[in-house]
């Protein structure tokens, strides 16, 4: 991204917010618009900032297991609003750490590249990666009955085949002493 800069200007500091939108579907359904914010700043004046990083998403509470979540799917600033406290930052930083669900960007590897000719652009490089998340959730009844009847399963082929076989083996090698009883007498 290039930034216009007037020759008679210069770039000591740069806050760039970038906003996207999250979609989770597999055990929980949850849409949520998320923030992420990356500062860089220098005592010289800059020519291009650059950074590498993640964006790591934030949970506080355990997510629903029924239905589509949109709770947070509100947007974070008002477009349409003209108070001046629906733009201002720290308004905007609190409203948004009070959501369950956000982002942060970790940025790895910051540089500041000072000496910009005059009349050139700012330029502002980002490399965002994108890693795996765990999500919780809390597990439903039909979740955890699955879950169940799959483990239950499970443990009872293996014990049946493995007493079966135990069973087998005692009667015919004649482990154990038995003796055969008719319930009825022949006449």
């Amino acid at each position: 991204m290039e930034v216009p800069v007037l020759s008679t200007e210069d770039v000591h500091r740069i806050n760039i917010l970038l906003f996207f939108e999250f979609k989770l579907k597999k055990l929980a359904l949850v849409t949520f618009e998320a923030m992420a914010v990356i500062s860089a700043e220098s005592f010289l004046p800059g020519a291009a900032a650059s950074t590498i990083g993640e964006l790591r998403i934030k949970q506080r509470n355990a997510l629903a297991h029924k239905g589509v979540d949109t709770t947070w799917n509100s947007p974070l600033v008002n477009e349409g609003s003209l108070a001046p406290q629906d733009y201002d930052l720290s308004y905007l930083f609190q409203q948004y750490a009070a959501r369950n669900l956000t982002a942060q960007f970790v940025s790895e590897y910051p540089i500041w590249t000072s000496g910009r000719p005059k009349g050139d652009r700012f330029k502002v490089l980002a490399t965002i990666r994108y890693p795996e998340e765990r999500i919780l959730h809390h597990t439903g009844f039909w979740q955890m009955f699955k879950y169940a009847v799959v483990q239950y399963i499970a443990v009872v082929v293996v014990f049946v085949y493995v007493s079966e076989r135990l069973k087998r083996f005692v009667f015919s090698h004649q482990l154990i002493n038995t003796v055969a009883i008719k319930p009825y007498k022949n006449s």
